[in-house]
């Protein structure tokens, strides 16, 4: 009993390691894309 619950606790830490890494990824790769820096830097340029 405890060591299926054990396993499972393991398997479920992992995979959200796993996707935490994965849309820290995505997530970097999307604002460092050129659409979203040239939206960034216009909207900086037009406040005063």
């Amino acid at each position: 009993m405890y060591r299926t619950l054990k396993k499972m606790l393991l398997i479920g830490i992992c995979g959200a390691l796993a996707l935490a890494g994965t849309w820290h990824l995505v997530n970097e790769a999307f604002w460092d894309g050129p659409a979203v820096r040239q939206v960034s830097s216009s909207s900086l340029k037009e406040s005063p």
